[in-house]
């Protein structure tokens, strides 16, 4: 029996009614052909069948049974039996599934949808009435209230789908916030520069890491003693630790991993790891940026110490970082946007203190500056200058940034971060040069006005002179220089003659060297452990051109030696840094001394080796016995060596100019023996390993042996000390 075919939809009677007679004749055309194609009897349809050639399809189920569906095979019926070929086979019973799950149709489910939404709409609005006391009773409807016809429940099934019944409304409450303003009427919200952050961050407070009182004295000793040296964040005196706690909870946290050191030197390994991990994940994992995380960053970089655990230095991360956060924020552009003039301020001392930070590192590591003076900064140091809000500290950073404009010029003049440029010291367009930027240090050191130590500016001029006039010493300057693994020391050729632009360059360069010394020696112990790492960096830097002066005058090629010989001290100020940084590091107090006066010792007998006082009569003729000997002073503890320095009398310039020349007291001549935990100057080798890769040296290539100490020589005679140390 055929089925029965289903009405048409024209035959309905709404399709019937208030039709032309032209529409209905057409209808009526429309039936009979359908009525006429499907009028063949049953018998007529086996005839077709029988009289057709083709092959007869094979008989398949509608469905499958349950274990055909879980095998996932085809379910054939086998004429005559109830099971299916698969079944039969293996003599299994054939279960059919029950009967199919009637579908809901999509009308069904929207008027569900609808329901539920209108419902979860009225009860928002009832909480918003509630909430604010109500609302007028002539008061209409908002624009995007929900319709009267949307708002009628619609007719479902027992078969509707219920799984939105069991959501947690409270959770969907949070989701939709109700809002009286019509869509599309809101604006965007700017972006916030704030600290705030996006998460529930428990600290090193919150988790009974360090008590408040702990923090409370660490955050006071910042504020009163170290942010005025190092001004990049800076806060009023009557500020409240546990607001910026809330408010800038990273900046917070850099600020006690700074002063932990000095107030308690037992949580600063702890600290220094949370703050580093802390920037890490939301600075390049969450990718988060505010004006929290670039003081944060800012910060870590100028007093930055390596985690026990990291592999390489990340300072200049650090500094690239908060270059990034600024320019996506918009801080380091003009902007015509109406700020307030205390976010004004704030906002142009932060993007000076990225300027300022980063010339510092590429004028050190010899690198392309990412920042450039501009009308930005030009803009930012005005605002500092004249806005009543500006901190008495903000002179000092305006100071620090006109010094750094003067040495991201000397630094494009004399293509220092150029690997491939060639410079002649005597050429007139240098000389004209250098006349130059001496008269404006000149004129900056006579119009500097800061409200902190005045040693500091005098330090950090004495340093800037020293970079200006650094091309004296390599006579066929070569940038490439500053890179380690470049021409040998023979190749290196020496000036044809004598000058008295190189005899002046010479003498700034060893009155700026023991300038830079004599500065930070004549700091108290108290005042050097709150400084940043840049003052203990550039004294290296000072260091390194003291020695390569004494190799220049007292060569016996030397044609300056013969001009003047003057009284260098090499041997009193290696002592005396040496001396100075294990007073400064004393207790673990600051780390970045502690590593820097392994450096220093390290600098002491390369320059013991290079003037031959490590002689071979001394240590032996042949090589394996030089190489155990001068191995054998790397192996000492530091702790043992600067112990001892301790207890010997200390040498003044008084002394030393009318001593007789002697071999200078060296950590090779040191007696062995034990020395107490007082002086202790590291807890062992390892640890000393540890804090002095405080910069590019990879130190496992340096065992002190002799070939290795002339390969050294060879790194340290030519400008690549700077990439070699730092």
């Amino acid at each position: 029996m055929a089925p029965e075919r289903p009405l048409p939809v024209e035959s309905l009677l709404p399709f019937n009614q208030n039709r032309s007679p032209e529409t209905r004749a057409i209808l009526h055309d429309a039936q009979l052909q359908d009525s006429t194609s499907h009028s063949q009897s049953p018998e007529s349809l086996e005839e077709d069948e029988g009289s057709s050639t083709e092959k007869p399809k094979r008989q398949k189920r509608s469905r499958a049974c349950i274990a055909c569906r879980s095998m996932k095979i085809r379910c054939l019926p086998v004429e005559g039996q109830d099971a299916c070929n698969a079944c039969a086979k293996v003599n299994r019973e054939c279960v059919m599934p029950g009967p199919p799950r009637k579908r809901q149709k999509t009308v069904h489910k929207v008027a569900e949808l609808e329901k539920k939404i209108n419902a979860l709409t009225n009860a928002l609005l009832a909480k918003q009435q509630a909430t604010d006391g109500g609302k007028p009773e002539d008061e209409s409807p908002p624009k995007d209230a929900p319709t009267s016809a949307s708002s009628e429940p619609a007719k479902t099934d027992d078969t509707s789908n219920t799984s939105l019944d069991s959501y947690p409304h409270n959770l969907m409450e949070k989701t939709f916030v109700p809002t009286t303003q019509p869509e599309f009427s809101r604006g965007c919200n700017p972006v916030q520069v704030d600290g705030i952050a996006k998460d529930e961050y428990i600290d090193v407070i919150d988790r009974g890491d360090l008590s408040m009182e702990s923090a409370t004295a660490m955050f006071n000793h910042w504020m009163k003693e170290m942010c005025s040296a190092c001004p990049y964040v800076v806060f009023p005196p009557d500020t409240d630790p546990e607001h910026i706690r809330r408010a800038r909870p990273i900046t917070f946290l850099t600020i006690l991993a700074i002063a932990s050191p000095v107030v308690q030197p037992s949580a600063q390994a702890a600290l220094t790891i949370e703050v580093n991990r802390q920037i890490a994940e939301r600075v390049l994992f969450h990718g988060d940026k505010s004006l929290d995380m670039i003081q944060a960053v800012l910060l870590n970089s100028q007093y930055y110490v390596r985690p026990r655990t990291a592999r390489d230095l990340a300072f200049n991360q650090n500094i690239q970082a908060a270059i990034s956060m600024s320019l996506e924020l918009g801080i380091g552009k003009r902007s015509k946007l109406k700020r307030s003039t205390q976010e004004e301020v704030e906002l142009a001392r932060t993007w000076l203190a990225c300027y300022q930070a980063n010339i510092s590192v590429t004028t050190l590591l010899r690198l392309p500056t990412l920042i450039r003076f501009g009308p930005r900064i030009e803009e930012c140091l005005e605002i500092l200058r004249t806005s009543p809000h500006a901190a008495p500290t903000d002179k000092f950073l305006c100071s620090n940034v006109e010094l750094a404009r003067l040495a991201e010029e000397v630094s494009a003049a004399f293509h220092m971060d150029d690997p491939g440029a060639d410079l002649n010291f005597m050429e007139p367009r240098v000389q004209y040069q250098l006349k130059c930027f001496e008269r404006q240090l000149q004129q900056w050191e006579r119009n500097v006005d800061v409200s902190v130590d005045q040693r500091l500016a005098q330090h950090q001029a004495a340093c800037l002179n020293l970079y200006i006039h650094e091309i004296a010493v390599h006579y066929d300057h070569n940038v490439d220089d500053f890179r380690p693994g470049v021409s040998q020391l023979e190749q290196r050729r020496a000036p044809d003659f004598v000058t008295s632009a190189h005899i002046e360059a010479l003498s700034t360069l060893l009155e700026s060297s023991q300038r830079v010394l004599d500065v930070y020696l004549s700091l108290e112990v108290k005042c050097a452990r709150n400084l940043s790492n840049i003052y203990i960096v550039w004294n290296a830097y000072a260091v390194v051109v003291l020695i390569k002066l004494h190799w220049i005058f007292s060569s016996s090629e030397s044609k300056f030696g013969s001009i003047f010989v003057p009284d260098l001290k090499t041997g009193y100020y290696l002592d005396a840094i040496i001396h100075r940084l294990g007073e400064v590091s004393a207790g673990g107090m600051n780390p970045c001394a502690e590593a820097f006066g392994f450096v220093f010792m390290k600098l002491k007998i390369w320059h013991m080796h290079r003037s031959g006082q490590l002689s071979d009569d001394e240590q032996g003729q042949d090589d394996q016995t030089r190489r155990q000997r001068a191995s054998s002073i790397l192996r000492q503890d530091p702790a043992s060596i600067i112990a001892s320095v301790k207890r010997m009398p200390y040498p003044g310039p008084e002394n030393i100019a009318s001593a007789p020349p002697a071999r200078p007291y060296t950590p090779a001549l040191l007696p062995g023996g034990g020395w107490s935990n007082v002086d202790k100057f590291g807890a062992n080798l390892n640890a000393a390993y540890d804090a002095a890769s405080y910069g590019n040296t990879n130190w496992d290539q340096f065992n002190f042996s002799t070939q290795e100490l002339d390969m050294f020589d060879v790194y340290m005679n030519n400008s690549g000390w700077m990439g070699y140390l730092l």
